[in-house]
């Protein structure tokens, strides 16, 4: 779901971009799952199951979902609004039930609406910063080419993306590193998303991904959040 969440986020915000059937029909539920989270969550609840679900829209499409809960308890949630941002020419009306509760119900596929919160602020929370660090943000790929030129020691490259959880764990160690070892090497950073041409150049499959360079050609790759911390620790040693 987060990555729905993500992907319709940024479709959405691009004027040019073509919604599909498909695409209106998984936004409509993430847009639903999500205020029906804040709803739980204002309320005092839990935890929910979700008992029914419906999207209509002006054409007549329509999209039901019923949840099956044997649970025992609870208190029923309703709930219906018109979503005009997943199709602006035209409101969607959606509606919801859940069955909610204000303690863990023995079945284990109650949605666990903290902890879907928690997931979210680690998609949009900042990165912590780090005082006095050394990493330098690079902007463009011709940046990168002229820093990776006049560099006189090794160039350590964080490829992160601004969604990605491990990324944003990564960067105050990242930036911590950059102080320690600052006789290693130069320490740079660069947003995917903003320099994509890095991806395909480098062959970057997974974030986060540590670019190593020495006489300006690339030397080694780390990939994920263990392998490059460990690559940074065993350099003190």
């Amino acid at each position: 779901l987060f990555g729905f969440l993500a992907f319709f986020s940024a479709a959405f915000a691009e004027p040019e971009c073509q919604i599909d059937q498909g695409a209106i029909f998984l936004s409509a539920y993430s847009a639903t799952y999500y205020k029906a989270i804040m709803a739980c969550h204002e309320k005092g609840y839990k935890y929910f199951f979700v008992k029914s679900f419906t999207y209509r829209d002006a054409d007549g499409q329509t999209m039901e979902i019923h949840g099956v809960c044997k649970e025992k308890g609870g208190d029923y949630l309703k709930d219906s609004f018109v979503d005009s941002e997943i199709q602006p020419s035209a409101g969607i009306n959606i509606s919801y039930e859940l069955l909610c509760f204000r303690e863990k119900p023995q079945n284990e596929k109650a949605v666990d609406v903290e902890g879907f919160l928690e997931k979210i602020k680690m998609f949009t929370q900042e990165p912590e910063k780090v005082e006095g660090s050394k990493v330098k943000e690079v902007t463009t790929i011709d940046e990168l080419n002229e820093e990776l030129k006049n560099a006189k020691t090794p160039v350590f490259v964080d490829c992160y993306s601004n969604t990605c959880p491990p990324c944003k764990m990564l960067s105050p160690k990242y930036d911590a590193f950059s102080k320690e070892l600052v006789t290693k090497g130069k320490f740079l950073k660069v947003d995917l998303a903003k320099v994509s041409e890095i991806t395909s150049t480098y062959e970057v499959m997974r974030i986060p991904t540590l670019l190593i360079f020495e006489d300006g050609k690339l030397k080694e790759t780390k990939e994920g959040l263990p392998e490059i911390t460990s690559f940074f620790e065993a350099m003190k040693d």
